[in-house]
């Protein structure tokens, strides 16, 4: 069975279905956020948020964080769902209620102190979650040192090796390739001249890699870091990858992901962007708890009425 689709052409051309069409009241221009050139809407990020916590951010701040940065906002590596903040044997950890996925897994807790009557008062409980965040980002900054490390003399050695063959390029060549003797030039000598110049050549090379790090396997031989890793879905190693700079070998090497803020766009019509209009399409409420009882400011605003006449 055919189904039929009913598109609407925008300002500058483009078909686009109903739902990504906006009409400019000022121009009378009907308007698409399709992705298309030349764009017929013009995006703009006006703030951020964190989806769990709610916590507000502007623009500037956003683009610099990309991250929810509070302790308790954490993702669970292996299903992605969000992770809440346990306390059971006088530890403090991350647990995941989709997966039951803890952080006692790669070794990442605290100890927290209780009272008299067994329970955790809330200053404990919040010192421990904070000195967790610490153990948790001071991790992530010793592999990416590490890493940083690695690539330098990687870079290093590759260096000194265009430098030796930019000296040996320099060289004369009769001097090492050509050997005058009482018997004057042979093919043997060359030959003998040749082997000596590859043998030093292959020494020199071996001498530039020295302090890398270089791992023989075999094939013939079973790897038990594979085989640690294939219970973790492809999805779990590219997020652990892009987020913490760490050679993931198993579960034990997966640490909680943060979480990412949320955008906020306004979208404006090009058109009457270049007629010197504003040209407002989509403009959200910049703060995602803004109506909410537990801000303290703007209470008299949220039952107040706007009234626009449009002729």
């Amino acid at each position: 069975m055919n189904e039929a689709y009913v598109l609407y052409v925008d300002h500058q051309g483009h078909p686009a279905p109903l739902s990504e069409c906006y009409h400019a009241i000022a121009s009378r221009r009907l308007s698409s956020a399709v992705h298309r050139y030349p764009p017929a809407t013009v995006a703009e990020v006006d703030s951020a948020y964190c989806p769990q916590c709610l916590t507000f951010h502007d623009a500037a701040s956003a683009a610099r964080l990309g991250f929810c940065s509070k302790a308790t906002c954490k993702r669970c590596p292996i299903c992605q769902a969000i992770c809440s903040v346990a306390a059971e044997d006088n530890l403090c950890f991350y647990m995941c209620g989709s997966c039951e996925w803890t952080s006692k897994e790669c070794n990442l807790s605290q100890t927290v102190n209780t009272e008299e009557d067994g329970t955790i008062g809330k200053v404990e409980l919040s010192r421990a979650v904070e000195d967790l965040a610490i153990h948790l980002n001071s991790r992530i900054q010793t592999s990416q040192e590490s890493i940083d490390q690695h690539f330098k003399r990687m870079t290093d050695a590759w260096e000194k090796r265009v430098k030796a063959d930019k000296q040996r390029e320099g060289k004369p060549a009769r001097s090492s390739l050509i050997t005058d003797g009482p018997e004057g030039w042979s093919v043997e000598a060359l030959e003998m001249s040749l082997n000596e110049k590859k043998k030093k050549m292959a020494d020199e090379s071996t001498n530039l890699v020295v302090g890398l790090d270089v791992e023989h396997l075999s094939l013939d031989a079973d790897c038990a870091a594979v085989d640690a890793a294939n219970d973790l879905s492809v999805l779990s190693l590219q997020m652990q990858a892009l987020n913490h700079p760490t050679d993931t070998k198993s579960r034990q090497d997966l640490l909680p992901l943060p979480i990412q803020l949320r955008v906020r766009l306004s979208r404006r019509c090009r058109a009457e962007l270049a007629e010197g209009r504003p040209g407002i399409l989509v403009k959200p409420k910049l703060n995602p708890l803004e109506g909410d009882s537990s801000l303290r400011t703007g209470h008299g605003q949220w039952w107040k009425k706007v009234s626009e006449c449009v002729v």
